[in-house]
Order: C-alpha cells, then structure tokens, then sequence
C-alpha cells in the first residue's frame, strides 16, 4: 500500500488540475458551439471539446449531443483505477455509457438468407437436421447460423457438451447462459433462455427476473455462480484467486471454473450472431422478450 499512497495522491492533485481544465473549457466562455445538457430549459451549456481516440481520429463532444456520456479519467499507474476498469468498460461496450466513435456509426448487420433443411446446400441441410433432432426445431438462431455450417456444427457440439458433461443442473445452466447473454446484451439468447429457465429448466422466475434486471439473486449458490460467469466475461478469464475461492466456497470445483469458459466460447458464438443477424425473436420466445438498454432508447 505505501508503495503507491504517493503516487496515488500525486495523481488525485493532477487530476483535479485536469478537471478544472475542462471545466474552464467546457463551462467557461461559451462564445464557441455549444451544446445544452438534457436537464432542460436553464441547464448548463457545454462548449466543444475534441479529444482524439486510440484509433486516431478525432471526437467531438458535440457530435454526441442528447446521448448517454460518461468522462472518465484514470492513470494506467493507479491501481484504484485499474481496479475500475472492468466495471467501467462493460458499461461501456454494453450499455451505451461511453464515447466511442465506433458506437456512433450503424452497426453492420449481415445480408446472408434465412436457411432452411430444403436447402440446395448439402451441408447446410445436414447441419439444420442435426440441430432439429438434437432441440425439436430450427430456431430463428439455427436459420441464420447454418449460413457458416462449420459455425452451427461447432455451437451444437459445444452446446450438447456443456448441457451433459458440465455438472452444473440445469438450473445451473441457466444461470450461466442468462448471464453471458446479458453482459453481450443478446436480445435474442435472452428471451430464449428466459424460456428454457421457467419451463423445462425449472429455474424460479425470481433468479431469472434478477439476471434480467442486473438485480440480486436471492439464492446465495446461484449468486456466486453467476458472479464467477461475469468476472471470467469481464476480466478475459482472469479472475483474481479471491474470485475464484469464494466460488469454491459456495460449493463448487475448479473443473466447473473451465465449464464456465466452454459456457463462454458457446455463447459467444451464438449471442455474436445474433448480433450479426439481429436475429428476430422467434414466437415461441417472445412472452419473455427482453431488450438490453443499448437497444431499448
């Protein structure tokens, strides 16, 4: 701790000369552009300030006017603010709390047909009815999947690992997948697994409404099942010992830290191509439709 108390206070003395800075520039003379805050007649007016990204280009804060913006400044040398940054950055990418000029332009969404078991395309019907027999159906999801068969035949064969060998319940499961879905803000893997959970998974619709809702879960087993899924999303599959050992704590093994990685590259599959899709809902999924708010303004 000693090591960096000095440091640190040189960095909260430089900070609050970089903040009144910007102040000065954005509170200050606002004889240049400026741009009201959302508070209403008699707010405060910012003028323009223009940063430049990490990609090189230029910012400007005009150019996010009436949209969601969180300042932050840290030093790469401060552990308080390294400490933050994972929270920080999953607000960012998957809330839309941030500047980013690539937030800013539309996302690509993929032309590719909606596929089907008649396809003139072997593979893609040989993959559709491996998947029809292994769930009952050719989900929306599967459809679009299939356009890539590799893509589909890599998530079936992760998939049915993970419901079978992982040694979670299915319950469990659940919890796992509502989770990874929630921090890739998948609309479509949402609603769906919210499904799953309250019908044949048996999941209480309380733990599932929690997930949803980024709330408390009730259960303190499931809680620190889900809370190990979002620090192994957050971190890149650096969790601290800490994390780790109080997921041990609540009665889970070290193996099931690595069916929670599978859990992760299975959903990443599926979540990221639904994103690519914007694949819809299908009906039998949609009493639990759910929105993240990246998508709901």
């Amino acid at each position: 701790m000693k090591g960096w108390r000095t440091p640190l206070a040189v960095w909260l003395v430089a900070s609050l000369i970089v903040a009144a800075t910007i102040a000065h520039h954005a509170f200050g003379k606002p004889e240049r552009a400026t741009a009201q805050t959302s508070a209403g007649a008699g707010a405060q007016t910012l003028t323009d300030i223009r940063v430049r990204g990490l990609d090189g280009a230029s910012v400007s804060l005009l150019s996010y006017r009436r949209k969601p913006l969180w300042l932050n400044f840290f030093a790469t040398w401060c552990p308080p603010c390294n400490s933050e940054m994972p929270e920080i950055e999953r607000h960012y990418r998957f809330r839309g709390l941030g500047v980013s000029e690539r937030m800013s332009s539309e996302q690509y969404h993929s032309k590719l047909p909606k596929q089907d078991i008649s396809s003139g395309d072997k593979r893609i019907s040989d993959v559709l009815t491996q998947a029809k027999q292994q769930v009952g159906m050719v989900p929306n999801m599967y459809a679009f999947m299939s356009n890539a068969p590799e893509l589909l035949e890599t998530y079936l064969v992760g998939y049915d690992k993970f419901r079978k060998d992982s040694g979670f319940t299915s319950v469990e499961q659940e919890v796992v997948f509502l989770t990874i879905s929630f921090e890739n803000a998948c609309d479509y893997c949402m609603a769906a697994h919210s499904t799953i959970a309250n019908g044949p998974s048996k999941v209480p619709k309380d733990v599932t409404d929690a997930i949803r809702a980024n709330a408390p879960i009730a259960d303190p087993k499931l809680a620190a099942l889900s809370k190990l899924t979002r620090t192994l999303f957050v971190t890149r599959g650096r969790p601290s010992n800490d994390d780790v050992q109080e997921f041990l704590r609540a009665g889970y093994s070290e193996k099931h830290v690595l069916d929670i990685i599978l859990a992760l590259a299975v959903k990443t599959l599926s979540n990221y191509s639904n994103h690519v899709f914007a694949t819809p809902v299908d009906p039998m999924f949609a009493q639990r439709e759910w929105k993240s708010l990246a998508h709901s303004h």
